[in-house]
C-alpha cells in the first residue's frame, strides 16, 4: 500500500472531521427543527440513514477500477456537499416556518416535515460518508489481499479520529471558534483529505488488483466449505451485527441518562460520555487484528464464527454488571472525585476528570466487544466476496440497527419499562444472539431454537413479575442532587436525608429523569436528571412569583401571556391569576414535567385546572419561530444556561425573536441566575437582553436577579402598583409573601434601569447562535458557590438611583423617608446582602448590619427579607437543649459522664435531636422530631429532657460497665428513634 501510514492518518481525519459534522449539523438543525428529543433524533436518524444507505451503495465500489480514487472523489464530494449545505441552512429556517404555517403546527405534520428538510439537506454528504469505509477497505484489500486485518485497522483508526473530532469539537473547537470557522475547518479537512488521497493515486499508477479479494489471512484459495457460503450463515450473522448496532445505541442512550445524574448535562459532560464510548468502540475494532490467528482462522470459518457470537455474550453479560453497578453511582462518583483532587488542582478540571473516568469506568469494556463485532462479522461475511459489498453490507445492518435502537430505546423502552429494566433487556438481546449464533453450529433443530425460546421464557417473567431482578435503589436516584454534594459526603448524611425525604413523584421521560421530593416538616422541590431546578423555598418562590408578576405589573393590560417552562408551575401560575389575562401558553419539553407541577398546586394556584391554560410540548424557541400568535408578556421559569441546549435561550437571535413575538407594548421578563454563572457572564447575557430591548430594568432578588424589558417606554409608578395590587387580592397574596406586597416594595427591588443596564453589560461579549459564548462559558462556573457574592457586588457596584425613571411619587417618598435614608437603607442591604452569601453570618459585623437594617430601615422590603433569612439561618445553628450530668461506677471505677442534647432544625417543622458526649467526642445516636415551626422550640425542650430522663432511668439499673452504659444509651435513642415524634 503506498505511503501506508499516510492512508490512516488520511482515514483518521475523515473520521474527525465526520464527528465534528454531526456536532455542527445537529446544533444547526435544533436551532430550525427545535432542540426537542424528536427533532435531534430526527437528525441523527437521517444521518445514520445516509450511512446506512452508503453501505448499501458500497458494493458497487468493487467496480471502480481505482478504489483510491473513488475514496478520495467521496471525501472531496463530502466537502462539496457540506459547503452547500451551508446555503441550504440559510434558507431552511424561512421555509420551515412557511410550511409550519401551512400544516398549522400540526405536530404529526410537523415531524414529516423535519424529516424531509432533514434528508434532503443530509442524505448526500451521509450517504458519501457511508461509502468511504468500502470504498477504503476494498483498496485495502487488493493491495494487501487481506480484508480483516486492514478493515479492523481502518475502522478503528477511523473511529478514534471520531473521538478526537469529539473532543475538538465539544472542548475546544465550538468554545474558542465560532460555528461558522468550524464549519469551515471541517470542510476544510474534507477537501484536504479528498486531494491527498488523488495525488497518491496517481503516484501509485495502478488500477489492477494486485492481490485476491479474500478474508482469509493466509491467502488461501481452496473452494470453501458450502456452510459458510450458504446464505442462512451470512443473513445470521448480519442480523446479529444489527442486532449488535440496535443495543450498541441503546446502551449509549441509556448508560448516559443514568450517568448524567451524577455527571450533570452540561455541553461537556454529554461529550465526555460519547468520547467514552467511542475509545471502546475504536479500541474494540483496531485489536481485532492482534488476536490470535488460532482464535478466529480455520475451515469454513468456525472459529470466527464462534468468536462472534461470544463478542455478543459478552456485550450482554459486561452490560449486566454496569446495570448492577449503578446501583451504587453516587457513592463511586464521590469516591472518584475525591482521589482526582489529590491530582488535578482546579475545580472544574477535577469535575471533568472525574465525569470522564466514570464514563471509561462504565462503557470501556462493553464498548470494546461492540467495536470488535464488527469486523469480525464483516471478516465472516467477506469470506468468498468482494471486499466493498461485504463491508457495505455488514455497515448497513449495524447503522440500520443503531438507529432502531436510538429511537425505540429512548422513545419505547424508557415509556414502556423505565432504565433500569430496559438495559436488562437489551442485554438480554445480546446474549440471545450470541447463543444463537452458537446454536445454529448444531445439528439438532430444538438446540438451534433453545436460546429464543428460553429469552421469551425469561421476558415473560420479567412482565409477569415487573418488580424482580432489580436493585436501583430508586429513591437514591430520586432524591440525589449533584449540585449538593455536601449533603451527601457521609453515611450518616446519606442516611438523614433519606429519612427526612418523601417521594412525592418520580417518572424516567424520554428526554429527563424528573423526580418531586418533600423535605418532611419542610419545602418540596422538582429535580431534572440529578439537579433540583426550583423549589417551594422562600427563596425560590421569590425568583418564580417575580418572573411571573414583574411583567404582568409593568404591563398596562397584559392579556395574552407566554411561558417558557413549566417546572413547578408557580411562574405560569403567578401569570394566570391576573384579572386582565385571558390565555397562558407554556412551553414544555418533557411531558412528565406536568404532573410533577401538579404536586405544586399549593403554590401555582392550580394552574393545571386553570381554563385559561394550555400546555404545548415543544422546544420554546422553536415554537415562538413556527407561531404566529402575538403575546403581550413572555417570560421564563428558571433554565440555567449550562443545562445542555438552554444557552440557546440566551443568545441574540433568540432575544430578537422574542421580541418580535410581543405585540405593541408588550414586556418580556428573563430569569439571571447569580449562582453558577460568573459576572461576566451575568453582563453578557445582560448586553444581550438589551440588545435587542431598548428599556431594560434589572430587579435583584435575594438568590437571583430578573431582566425585564421593551421596546416601548414601561411605566414604573408605584400609585399604579397600588391600584393593580388592590384590584387582586391573589396577586398580592403571592407578594407579600416574598416582601413585595405594595408598590414601594415592589420597585425596591429594582437596581438598575436602561443606562445602568446598558453600562453594566458593556464590556461583555454578545452571546450569539454562532460564538456560543455562554454554553461553554457557563460550565465553568458549576458548584462555584462563591460566585454568588461576587455577583451581588457586581450587580449592587452599578446600583443605579431610579427616580428618573418613575413616575408620580418616588420610592423615598412612598417609603416616608428622606432620599438619603433610602440610599443609606440600599447601601446598608448591599453590604450584608453580600456578607450573608460569604458565610459571614455568625460574624459581628453581620449581626451589626441586621440591627441597622431591623432598628434603623425596617421599611426597605428586601432588607426584611434578608431578615428573615437570618433568623431561619440561626435555627438551624445546633442549639445546646438540655444537659444530664452522670456520676456513675463502672468496673468499679468512679465515672462521669456529661451527656447533651443537641438540636439540629433540618426544616422549619422537622428538628434532629442528637445525644452527644462532649468529653469523648461519641454521639450516641438521634431521633427526629416534627412539629409546626411556631412549637418546635417549645416540643425540642420537651422531648430532649424526656429523653435524657428515661437515659438517666436506664443507665442507674445497668450501670455495671462503661460498655453496659453506652448499650443502654444507645438502646433508649433507638427506642425512641423507632417512635414517631
Amino acid at each position: 500500500m503506498p505511503c501506508r501510514p499516510l492512508i490512516y492518518l488520511l482515514f483518521f481525519i475523515s473520521g474527525l472531521s465526520a464527528l465534528i459534522y454531526q456536532v455542527l449539523w445537529v446544533r444547526s438543525f435544533s436551532l430550525i427543527f427545535g432542540g426537542s428529543h424528536m427533532a435531534v433524533t430526527t437528525v441523527l436518524s437521517v444521518f445514520m440513514g445516509g450511512l446506512a444507505l452508503g453501505g448499501v451503495l458500497g458494493r458497487y465500489s468493487d467496480r471502480h477500477p481505482r478504489p483510491l480514487k473513488l475514496y478520495a472523489l467521496l471525501e472531496i464530494g463530502i466537502g462539496s456537499a457540506a459547503l452547500l449545505l451551508l446555503g441550504l441552512l440559510e434558507i431552511y429556517p424561512s421555509g420551515y416556518v412557511a410550511f409550519a404555517h401551512l400544516v398549522d403546527n400540526n405536530p404529526t405534520a410537523l415531524t414529516l416535515g423535519r424529516v424531509f428538510f432533514a434528508v434532503v439537506a443530509l442524505l448526500i454528504p451521509t450517504t458519501l460518508m457511508g461509502l468511504t469505509l468500502p470504498a477504503l477497505a476494498g483498496f485495502a484489500a487488493r493491495r494487501e489481499g487481506s480484508l480483516s486485518n486492514q478493515l479492523s485497522l481502518l475502522y478503528g483508526i477511523n473511529t478514534f479520529g471520531a473521538v478526537i473530532g469529539a473532543l475538538s469539537a465539544g472542548f475546544f473547537l465550538l468554545r474558542f471558534f465560532t460555528m461558522n470557522l468550524t464549519y469551515g475547518l471541517a470542510i476544510t479537512l474534507s477537501l484536504l483529505v479528498g486531494i491527498i488521497s488523488l495525488m497518491l493515486d496517481r503516484n501509485d499508477g495502478s488500477a489492477a488488483p494486485l492481490a485476491p479479494q479474500i478474508s482469509s489471512n493466509q491467502g488461501v484459495t481452496d473452494p470453501l466449505p458450502a456452510e459458510i457460503t450458504a446464505p442462512e450463515t451470512n443473513n445470521l450473522i448480519l442480523l446479529g451485527i444489527a442486532l449488535s448496532g440496535f443495543c450498541a445505541l441503546g446502551y449509549e442512550i441509556l448508560w448516559t441518562r443514568m450517568l448524567s445524574i451524577v455527571v450533570g448535562t452540561t455541553v461537556y459532560g454529554y461529550t465526555l460520555m460519547l468520547v467514552a464510548f467511542l475509545i471502546g468502540i475504536a479500541g474494540g475494532g483496531a485489536s481485532y487484528r492482534l488476536l490470535p490467528r488460532r482464535l478466529i482462522d480455520g475451515p469454513g470459518k468456525g472459529r470466527t464464527i464462534i468468536a462472534f457470537g461470544l463478542t455478543q455474550v459478552l456485550i450482554g453479560t459486561t452490560a449486566l454488571l454496569v446495570s448492577y453497578a449503578l446501583n451504587d453511582l453516587p457513592n463511586q462518583a464521590f469516591a472518584v472525585e475525591e482521589m482526582m483532587k489529590r491530582f488535578v488542582t482546579s475545580d472544574n478540571g477535577v469535575r471533568q476528570t472525574t465525569n470522564f473516568i466514570l464514563g471509561l469506568l462504565y462503557m470501556l469494556v462493553p464498548a470494546f466487544f461492540m467495536g470488535l463485532a464488527f469486523p469480525l462479522a464483516a471478516d465472516i461475511v467477506a469470506t468468498g466476496r468482494k471486499a466493498g459489498k461485504a463491508v457495505g453490507a455488514t455497515l448497513t445492518w449495524n447503522t440500520v440497527g443503531a438507529i432502531l435502537g436510538a429511537a425505540i430505546s429512548g422513545f419505547l423502552l424508557i415509556h414502556l419499562f423505565g432504565i433500569e429494566r430496559s438495559l436488562h433487556y437489551l442485554a438480554l438481546i445480546n446474549l440471545t444472539t450470541g447463543f444463537s449464533i452458537w446454536a445454529s453450529r448444531a445439528r439438532l433443530r430444538p438446540i438451534r431454537a433453545l436460546p429464543l425460546t428460553a429469552a421469551i421464557a425469561i421476558m415473560l417473567v420479567l412482565a409477569m413479575a415487573p418488580g424482580s431482578f432489580r436493585f436501583w435503589n430508586m429513591k437514591y436516584f430520586a432524591v440525589f442532587n449533584h449540585n449538593a454534594r455536601k449533603a451527601l459526603a457521609s453515611e450518616e448524611k446519606i442516611n438523614d436525608l433519606m429519612k427526612s425525604s418523601e417521594v412525592l413523584y418520580y417518572a424516567e421521560g424520554v428526554t429527563s429523569t424528573i423526580s418531586v421530593i418533600a423535605i418532611k416538616g419542610g419545602s418540596q422541590s422538582v429535580q431534572v436528571n440529578g439537579r433540583t431546578v426550583a423549589s417551594s423555598s422562600r427563596k425560590d418562590q421569590q425568583c418564580q412569583y417575580t418572573l411571573g408578576h414583574l411583567p404582568m405589573l409593568l404591563h398596562k393590560n397584559p392579556r395574552k401571556v407566554w411561558v417558557l417552562g413549566m417546572g413547578t408551575g408557580m411562574t405560569a401560575g403567578a401569570t394566570a391569576i391576573h384579572p386582565e389575562v385571558e390565555s397562558v401558553v407554556i412551553a414544555e419539553l418533557e411531558q412528565h414535567v406536568v404532573p410533577a407541577a401538579r404536586t405544586f398546586a399549593a403554590w401555582n394556584h392550580d394552574l393545571l385546572d386553570n381554563p385559561k391554560v394550555s400546555v404545548v410540548f415543544n422546544d420554546g424557541r422553536n415554537f415562538l419561530l413556527t407561531t404566529e400568535e402575538r403575546y403581550d408578556v413572555i417570560t421564563a421559569d428558571p433554565i440555567h444556561p449550562w443545562s445542555q441546549g438552554a444557552a440557546y435561550l440566551y443568545t441574540d437571535e433568540y432575544y430578537r425573536l422574542a421580541a418580535e413575538r410581543l405585540r405593541e407594548g408588550g414586556i418580556m421578563c428573563q430569569w439571571l441566575p447569580i449562582y453558577e454563572l460568573s459576572p461576566r457572564d451575568l453582563q453578557s447575557v445582560t448586553k444581550t437582553f438589551a440588545n435587542n430591548f431598548r428599556y431594560t430594568y434589572i430587579w435583584l432578588t435575594d438568590y437571583d436577579a430578573e431582566l425585564v424589558g421593551s421596546n416601548t417606554p414601561i411605566e414604573l409608578d408605584v400609585a399604579t402598583i397600588d391600584r393593580r395590587l388592590a384590584a387582586s387580592p391573589a396577586v398580592q397574596a403571592d407578594l407579600e409573601k416574598i416582601q413585595m406586597g405594595s408598590g414601594a416594595d415592589f420597585l425596591s427591588y429594582c437596581i438598575m434601569g436602561p443606562e445602568g443596564s446598558r453600562a453594566y453589560g458593556a464590556s461583555a461579549p454578545l452571546n450569539t447562535d454562532n460564538n456560543l459564548y455562554l454554553e461553554f462559558s457557563a460550565p465553568d462556573s458549576k458548584g462555584l458557590w462563591q460566585l454568588v457574592p461576587a455577583n451581588i457586588a457586581s450587580l449592587s457596584s452599578y446600583r443605579e438611583d431610579i427616580t428618573p425613571y418613575l413616575s408620580g411619587t418616588s420610592l423615598a417618598e412612598a417609603f416616608a423617608v428622606t432620599p438619603v435614608q433610602l440610599s443609606q437603607a440600599m447601601q446598608a442591604y448591599d453590604q450584608a446582602h453580600r456578607l450573608h452569601y460569604l458565610g459571614k453570618d455568625h460574624e459581628t459585623n453581620y449581626a451589626t448590619l441586621m440591627a441597622k437594617l431591623s432598628g434603623s430601615y425596617p421599611w426597605f422590603a428586601p432588607g426584611e427579607f434578608l431578615q428573615q433569612e437570618y433568623r431561619r439561618f440561626q435555627t438551624q445553628i445546633p442549639q445546646l437543649e438540655n444537659e444530664l450530668i452522670l456520676s456513675l461506677t463502672a468496673n468499679g471505677i468512679p465515672t462521669r459522664l456529661v451527656l447533651s442534647a443537641v438540636s439540629i432544625r433540618i426544616a422549619p417543622e422537622r428538628a434532629k435531636l442528637l445525644i452527644v458526649d462532649n468529653q469523648a467526642k461519641e454521639i450516641y445516636g438521634s431521633i427526629y422530631l416534627d412539629a409546626p415551626e411556631r412549637e418546635m422550640e417549645q416540643q425540642l425542650d420537651r422531648h430532649s429532657k424526656q429523653l435524657l430522663e428515661t437515659i438517666e432511668n436506664s443507665v442507674n439499673k445497668n450501670a455495671t460497665s462503661l460498655e453496659a452504659i453506652q448499650g443502654s444509651i444507645k438502646s433508649v435513642i433507638d427506642t425512641f428513634s423507632a417512635t414517631e415524634i
